[in-house]
Parts: structure tokens; sequence; C-alpha cells
């Protein structure tokens, strides 16, 4: 009894630009079969892969089956269905006459001899320059449409949607609430991303492809990626045979690669937030990823440097005492600063700025209790809107009131306390109009306290064999003429 293998493949992209289907492959490599003489008809289909590999389970199913068992017939339907790469084309060819099976093409006449290897090569070589070309026109197709602010492909953000009609970007108003919240969070709370992750999870908000846990690098992703303030980068990276990488070992996957930034093109899309709020998101994640990883406190952290080399101090600890050091190491001269020395100093200077009659005299601070004010009304104004930004997810059916219960009931408590301490600072005689009553207040403060107001207020400290450098700068909250009125 003869028996046949036949073999069809097709991708998304044969299937669209040739026409190629498996069901018409299969029914014509079926009919070739019968004419061969074939009595049994193995099928072998690999569908939605790619000629460029070729470890496709289909084809290793065939490739196997001519190696243990009696095949007297290959059939496909075409040799760019076999493999679109000529070398890959002579490596199965070779192994199908090796093992005695006669290849057999639906619509191109094989033939075993030096001129039929020799035109099968060449067309081979002439399929694999055409798929190159395809390719190529796709690219440069690509390119042009996105210099004309067009959208090569749909980025799949979350707090877009993606409008088919008019290929463009629309904003999600429920996505877009619930980026507001983690920003505020990421600013205003100074929460890190595995804990957003956890507080989004929590609620019971939904990821984007609907997964029901967040993860610490999506939260990340979303805070840094301009797409947010309204600018979406194109053709930033080579992902040329990236998509074929889950098929691959890992010595042969393809690495994505970035572009030149000449070649990037940037279009304007709807923003969520101002660059101003990015910028101040971008200025937090860094300040995050230079925190030390040690178990121990450092008051400083993220935010010290060295002045010799200007790399990075992170802090290190023996069995006795905590120091930052540079992490250059030995290629620096840079001694080992002990923490302690350090944070007192810097911490004698944070209260030194916020008490100096001096500095509030060049800001025109016309109320001795101002900045206090602001800081709550400030603090209050955000609360606020978290809280108007849960009720509304709550209405349109984003999450439950069950799940966003503890939440809402944390941020009214949040208002509260912020409204009695408000009240409490209406009520108090106003003493030295030109100085702050702050020093008792800021001593008493507790380690994590004390570790907010000087990231609220330094931007970097540089080390010095002998003395530091603090660059500090008062938020612009503090810089106000006057103090805002009530509710702003």
């Amino acid at each position: 009894m003869k028996r046949a293998i036949i073999y069809a493949r097709v991708s998304t992209e044969d299937q669209a630009q040739h026409g190629y289907s498996l069901v018409d492959q299969i029914d014509k490599c079926i009919l070739r079969a019968k004419e061969e003489g074939a009595e049994k008809i193995i099928h072998c289909v690999d569908e939605g892969f790619s000629g460029d590999l070729l470890a496709r389970p289909g084809l290793t199913k065939a490739r196997n089956l001519i190696k243990t068992a009696t095949i007297n017939f290959f059939i496909c339907f075409d040799p760019d269905r076999l493999a679109r790469k000529l070398a890959h084309q002579l490596i199965i060819t070779d192994e199908i006459e090796k093992h005695g099976c006669k290849l057999v093409f639906v619509n191109f006449n094989w033939q075993n001899t030096s001129e039929g290897r020799l035109f099968y090569s060449l067309r081979g070589a002439i399929a694999e320059f055409e798929k190159e070309k395809i390719r190529e026109r796709t690219m440069r197709g690509l390119r042009q449409k996105a210099l004309q602010g067009g959208l090569t492909h749909n980025p799949d953000a979350y707090g877009y949607d993606y409008n088919q009609a008019t290929n463009s970007l629309i904003i999600n108003e429920r996505e877009a609430e619930v980026y507001h919240l983690i920003s505020s969070w990421f600013l205003d709370e100074s929460l890190g991303y595995s804990a957003i992750a956890r507080r989004l999870t929590s609620m019971g908000i939904p990821t984007k492809r609907g997964a029901k846990r967040w993860a610490a690098t999506t939260v990340l992703r979303m805070l840094s990626n301009p797409l947010y303030k309204g600018e979406l980068w194109l053709q930033r990276y080579d992902t040329v045979g990236k998509k074929n990488n889950k098929y691959l070992s890992p010595d042969e996957k393809v690495k994505v690669t970035e572009h030149p930034k000449d070649h990037r093109v940037l279009i304007k899309v709807p923003a969520i937030i101002t660059s101003s709020t990015f910028h101040k998101q971008l200025q937090q994640a860094k300040r995050i990823s230079r925190l030390s990883k040690s178990r121990a406190n450092y008051l400083l952290s993220g935010l010290v440097f060295c002045g010799l080399c200007e790399s990075a101090m992170t802090g290190t600890r023996n069995s006795h005492n905590a120091y930052y050091r540079c992490t250059k190491g030995k290629h620096c001269p840079q001694p080992y600063l002990p923490s302690k020395v350090a944070e007192n100093a810097i911490w004698n200077e944070v209260i030194a700025m916020l008490s100096n009659k001096q500095i509030l005299d060049g800001l025109n601070v016309s109320d001795a209790e101002c900045y206090e004010v602001q800081v709550l009304r400030r603090q209050l104004y955000e609360g606020e809107k978290e809280y108007e930004r849960l009720i509304n997810l709550i209405q349109r059916g984003y999450v439950s009131l069950d799940d966003a219960e503890e939440r809402l009931t944390s941020v009214k408590d949040r208002i509260n306390r912020l409204n009695i301490s408000l009240q409490s600072q209406s009520t108090k005689k106003e003493q030295d109009p030109k100085t702050f009553q702050l020093s008792t207040k800021l001593k008493s403060l507790s380690f994590k306290s004390k570790q907010r107001v000087v990231r609220s207020l330094a931007e970097r400290i540089v080390v010095f064999p002998d003395y530091l450098v603090l660059y500090a700068s008062i938020p612009p909250l503090v810089a106000a003429n006057n103090c805002p009125p009530s509710g702003t």
C-alpha cells in the first residue's frame, strides 16, 4: 500500500496577499496524491506559521514520519509552502530524497536532475528575494503613513481605545480616571509600583486585557510612557522576526533593537495628563530607581551623588555603622561618609530652610502659617479629587462598591483629618508674620515623614571629602504670594 504525506501551510500574510487557504491546498494535494496512486494519505498542516521557520509542528511531524516510516510521496502545493528560505528548502528536499520518498509539488514540476535542482534553487532564491521586497515595501509604506501622522498599529494602551474607522486613538474616560488615580498615588502618596499594583488589584479594577491582577512592571511602563502626555513615538523599534521568537530556542531568538533617533516618528494623540505632570512622574521614577536595596533605612537614599566622579552613592553598613559609599568603589578616592553625619547635617539644613526669615522674605510669604495651610489645602484637594474619581468609577460600573469600599473609607478618613487640621490652623493666633513655627514639629517627625520632607525639597546632595552641597528648591506650592482661598 502506497502512502503519501501532504503538507500545507498558511500564514495570515500569505492568505491576505496571495489568496492561499489551507482547504484549497489540502484539496489539491489530495487530488495529486490520488493521481500518484497513494492509498493512505497523512495530513501535516501548519496554520499561522511563517515560512521563515524551519521548526514548525506540522513540518516536524512530516520529517519524523519520513525518517521512521515508509512514506512513498511527500506532496506540497508549492515550494514556498515548504519554506521561504532557499537554505531550508534544500535541507528538507535532501531529507525527503535521502529516505527514498518522492517529492511532488502541485504547481511546480520537480525533477531530481542537475538541471531540475538548478531551476529549483533559482526559483527558491527568487521567492526569498520576493519576500524581502514585499517586507521592504511594507515597512516603507508604514513609515510613510507614520510621517503623515497616521497610526501604523493599535498601541493597545490603557486609557485609550482604537477607532478603526478613523485610524486614531480616543480617550477611554473610565480608564483615564484610573490613570489619574495611579498618577496621584505615585506623586502625592509616593507609592511604589508594587504598592499601586496591589491597590488596583484589591479594588477589582481590571487591566486593559481584562486580567484581575496588576503587575508592577505594567504600572512602571504606564507612568513612564510619553503617550499619556500626548506623544506617541512610532518606528522606534526594529521588530523584524520577533513574532517567531516563541517557536525558537533561546540562542535563535531575534533581539528587538532600537532604531536611531532620526528614524523615529512622533505623532500627536489626545493627552490624559499635562507635560508638567509627566515630567514629575519621570523625576519620581528616577528617585525610586536610585533607592537603596539595603535593609537599613537611609534618609537620603536616591539623592546622594559623588562630587569627585559624579556617580551615585548608596547606603551600606558594617557590623557597627552605616555609611554612604560611591558606587565606583575602588575606582573612586571618595571616602565612606557616615550616614549619621550626613543625615543630621542635611536634616538640620532642611529645618533651617523652613524656618529662615530671609528665605520667606524672598518668597514674599505674607502669612506665618501659610506654608502649612497650603500643604493641607493641596492634600485636601488631591483627596477630594481621588474620592470623586472613585465615585465616578463606581457609578459607571467599572468597579463595585464592595471592592472600592475600603479605599473610599480610607480616603474619606483622610479628608476628615485634613479638614480638622485646616480648622485648627484657622483658629490659631497669628504670630511673627515672617517666620515659621515648624522647628519643634519637624524634629519630632517619624523617619518616613522626615524622608518625605527631604525628598520634597532636595533635588540632589553632592558629597566632597570635606563638605556636602545640598541642591534644593521650595516647592511651587510654597512660593505663592498669598495662601490660596479655601477650596482651591
